[in-house]
């Protein structure tokens, strides 16, 4: 009978340490998808509360913000319009900053950047970052890439660019592909010299002062 009393009292205890254990897991653990605004109002708090890959839905509208990713996240529009969803740096900084490896950011307009070697979207020191169907204007550089390696630009319309549509510096085995890259004041894609295997395909250069 004692036996049966000890024994019933430590699967009792079991189960009272698995069923905290869970509780402190399932407190700690980050939702999947938040959703901006109705998780957060801003993205750039989304962004600060998101766990390690975690998805990032924006509904339209207007977000006036100078975003920082700094670790693996991916950013996407809830609607298919890119028009629809804007992020707008209101002419100071970078628009969106990341820095950080497998960042995804697709279906948003991002305008307004600073003037001055600012960009409407910058990466900078990361790898395997992928932006796609934006869309981007009245930036002094449409994106830049400083130092990365096998990011991909693609199917992103670019227009109305102070400098450079895509600027690639000291960077290698990334694409720009597919885009569509209008009205540079300066080249649609520059590679400097320090950048090497690149692979710029199937772009459309229309109206820039270089191609």
């Amino acid at each position: 009978m004692k036996k049966f009393l000890s024994l019933a009292i430590n699967a009792i205890l079991i189960c009272c340490i698995l069923v905290t254990a869970l509780r402190i897991q399932t407190a700690r653990a980050s939702p999947v998808v938040l959703f901006v605004p109705d998780s957060y109002p801003t993205i750039q708090a989304a962004i600060d509360h998101a766990g390690l890959g975690g998805l990032i839905m924006v509904r339209a509208g207007t977000y006036f913000e100078n975003i920082i990713i700094n670790h693996t996240v991916s950013l996407v529009s809830f609607n298919v319009d890119a028009e629809s969803t804007i992020i707008d740096g209101n002419n100071t900084g970078n628009v969106v900053y990341v820095a950080a490896d497998n960042v995804y950011v697709a279906g948003f307009t991002i305008r307004h950047s600073g003037g001055f070697h600012f960009s409407g979207f910058k990466v900078e020191s990361s790898g395997f970052c992928n932006i796609r169907s934006d869309v981007f204007v009245d930036n002094y550089n449409a994106v830049t890439l400083n130092n990365c390696s096998r990011c991909s630009i693609f199917s992103n319309m670019i227009g109305q660019t102070t400098v450079d549509g895509v600027a690639v510096v000291g960077s290698h085995d990334n694409t720009v592909g597919n885009n569509s890259i209008t009205g540079c004041g300066n080249q649609g894609v520059e590679l400097d010299l320090a950048s090497y295997n690149n692979m710029i395909r199937s772009n459309i250069f229309m109206e820039n002062l270089v191609p």
